[in-house]
């Protein structure tokens, strides 16, 4: 099993759900483990690569995914589940960051622990950024 933020090679190129086989391929050439587990993009998701498994975790800060929590991964062995925990108190969570002198305190409580991008909604974005910024493969 290997544990890496983004890719095997470096902690920022971006793949989803959405990014085509032959690009996640070159990706994750020449990895020797069978299984990856990853996160940088904040989605929870499975995928399958021939005998390669890669699972993203997701996020507990700040997920994209149907509500507001902590997205996490429980593993056990070759066997492993996502998870999701409910936040005990999403406004006081958001009022406390927005009270705080981070320059976006106050957009990231409102888009990010109020309100959370939906893993599809993140996914289309993420692959656009990805798309501008991988070399062309014609």
């Amino acid at each position: 099993m290997l544990f890496c933020h983004a890719i095997p090679t470096n902690d920022e190129d971006i793949f989803t759900p959405l990014t085509s086989d032959a690009v996640v391929a070159t990706y994750f050439e020449g990895t020797q483990q069978r299984t990856v587990i990853c996160g940088h993009t904040h989605v929870q998701f499975e995928r399958h690569l021939g005998d390669l498994r890669i699972l993203n975790a997701g996020s507990v800060g700040m997920p994209f995914a149907d509500k507001p929590g902590a997205y996490w991964l429980l593993l056990d062995g070759d066997r492993y589940e996502h998870r999701f925990t409910p936040y005990d108190n999403v406004e006081a969570a958001a009022k406390q960051i927005a009270s705080t002198n981070y320059p976006q305190a106050q957009q990231f409580a409102e888009e990010n622990v109020r309100k959370i991008p939906t893993a599809q909604e993140a996914m289309e974005f993420l692959e656009a950024i990805a798309q501008k910024n991988r070399p062309s493969t014609s």
